[in-house]
């Protein structure tokens, strides 16, 4: 499979002489780390990216979206959680392994799910109640469930799939003679980082860079074996369902 490195991903920052000498208690944490942060979420919107391209199975998984037909917050957390488990059928009937699954739930999904009175009461009695203390909203039918804040990814969108669903790729591009620096792979991800002046603002400059390419990993179809037709491949070990609308409120009598 071939991934296109398309994304330059880098932060700048430029050094004046009283931070270099006065401001800077670790260079690490106060100018690296924060480097890295920038450098990180875009690479989460580049997984979103790629996430947004899971096929959208509420059809053929016969998973009702429209949020209208609920009417309390509970009811439309309760269709959000049943949907986990067609979901869940889908990728069992593609034969995607059981073991490293996740569904990614966008904010909103989050919060009607989490009115689901058997997302809430699970979670408690799980590890005393941790997972919902960290942020997480827990194991639910196979999946680790993960509310992701994220703008490029829908926020009623839930999406299910295997670790190996996305093939992510990177490379540090090369030091330039002129400039002192390094490059660096960590947790297989590879970073450069150079040193340099810049004349322009008289400034001492952190440069950190990576090149980043996604895509999503396809399958041959069943019953056929011939790779080199396109026709033959498909995406299956990443799906979605995205809802629509909000919660009625029953009429009072």
């Amino acid at each position: 499979m071939t991934v296109k490195l398309d994304t330059h991903a880098y932060s700048a920052v430029d050094l004046s002489d009283a931070e270099l000498s006065l401001d800077l208690l670790s260079f690490g944490e106060q100018v690296m780390v924060p480097q890295v942060d920038s450098i990180t979420e875009r690479l989460e919107d580049k997984v979103a990216s790629a996430m947004n391209e899971f096929p959208d199975v509420a059809a053929t998984a016969k998973i009702p979206v429209d949020l209208t037909k609920a009417t309390s917050d509970e009811q439309a957390g309760q269709m959000i959680r049943k949907s986990l488990a067609r979901l869940r059928v889908q990728l069992n009937k593609e034969n995607i392994p059981a073991e490293g699954r996740t569904a990614v739930v966008g904010s909103e999904a989050a919060y009607y799910l989490l009115n689901d009175p058997n997302i809430t009461k699970a979670n408690e009695s799980a590890n005393n109640g941790a997972a919902l203390r960290q942020a997480t909203i827990g194991n639910l039918y196979g999946f680790d469930i993960v509310e992701s804040t994220n703008d490029v990814l829908a926020p009623l969108g839930v999406y299910a799939f295997h670790r190996s669903a996305i093939q992510l790729v990177s490379g540090a591009p090369s030091v330039p003679e002129s400039a002192k620096g390094g490059r660096q792979t960590a947790d297989g991800f590879a970073l450069r980082w150079i040193k340099d002046y810049n004349s322009g603002a008289a400034m001492e400059r952190s440069f950190l860079s990576s090149y980043w390419g996604a895509t999503l990993v396809t399958d041959l179809k069943k019953n056929e074996t011939n790779w080199q037709d396109p026709k033959n491949l498909v995406k299956v070990r990443g799906i979605r369902v995205t809802f629509t609308g909000e919660p009625t409120a029953t009429a009072t009598k």
